[in-house]
C-alpha cells in the first residue's frame, strides 16, 4: 500500500497539486492537496477495507467542506489507497466508486487505476484525441472545411463546448453569405 500511496502522492505533485493541511484532515488521517477549484483528498487503508468506513470518512469530509463556502463540492475527490484483499475487486469499485455519497471516491490499488482519475490521467490514448473529419479527398470543399475547422477550434483546441444555438447561428450565418453571394453571381 505505501508504495501506491507515494506514488498517488508523486502524481498529484507532478500535476501541480499542493499539499494543503487541515486539523480536521489531520484528525482523519486524510492528506489534502488542491490546485485550483479541484479538492483530493487521500486516505490509506489496509487490506481489509471495508465499504462502511470508507462511507463514514467521506461523509465526514463533505460535512467539513460544507462549512467551507469557497470550496464546490463537485469538485472534490476521496482517492482510497489499499491493497487487494480476497474480497473482488470489482466488487468493491461497484459499491464505492458508483455510490453517490458524500463526494466522488476513486480506489486505487495500483498505478494503472490513476488512470482512471480524470484530472491525473497520464495515458496517451488515441481515443481521447480529436479525430481528423476531413480527409485529403475533401479538400475542395473549402467552405465545409473552414466550418469544421472553426468547430473543432471552438470545441477540441479551447476546451469549451459549442451549444446547439451558436452552432445553429453560424450555419445560419454562413449559408445566408453564401446564398447572397450566389445571388449577386447570377445578376
Amino acid at each position: 500500500m505505501m508504495l501506491v500511496y507515494n506514488l498517488i502522492k508523486e502524481r498529484l505533485i507532478s500535476h501541480d497539486f499542493s499539499h494543503h493541511e487541515s486539523d480536521w484532515s489531520i484528525k482523519l488521517g486524510i492528506v489534502a492537496f488542491r490546485k485550483g477549484h479541484i479538492n483530493v483528498f487521500l486516505k490509506g487503508y489496509d487490506k481489509y477495507l471495508e465499504v462502511a468506513d470508507v462511507i463514514r470518512d467521506t461523509i465526514e469530509v463533505r460535512k467539513q467542506l460544507e462549512n467551507n463556502f469557497e470550496v464546490n463540492i463537485w469538485n472534490s475527490y476521496m482517492l482510497i489507497c489499499f491493497e487487494k484483499s480476497d474480497k473482488p475487486y470489482i466488487d468493491l469499485v461497484m459499491k464505492i466508486e458508483k455510490d453517490t455519497t458524500a463526494i466522488r471516491k476513486y480506489l486505487i490499488c495500483e498505478e494503472s487505476d490513476l488512470d482512471r482519475v480524470p484530472f491525473l490521467d497520464n495515458t496517451d490514448s488515441e481515443s481521447v484525441k480529436p479525430k481528423k473529419i476531413l480527409t485529403e479527398e475533401s479538400k475542395n470543399l473549402g467552405d465545409i472545411k473552414e466550418l469544421v475547422n472553426l468547430i473543432q477550434e471552438l470545441t477540441f483546441q479551447e476546451g469549451g463546448k459549442i451549444a446547439p444555438k451558436k452552432l445553429r447561428s453560424i450555419l445560419e450565418t454562413k449559408y445566408l453569405k453564401e446564398i447572397i453571394g450566389y445571388e449577386n453571381q447570377e445578376d
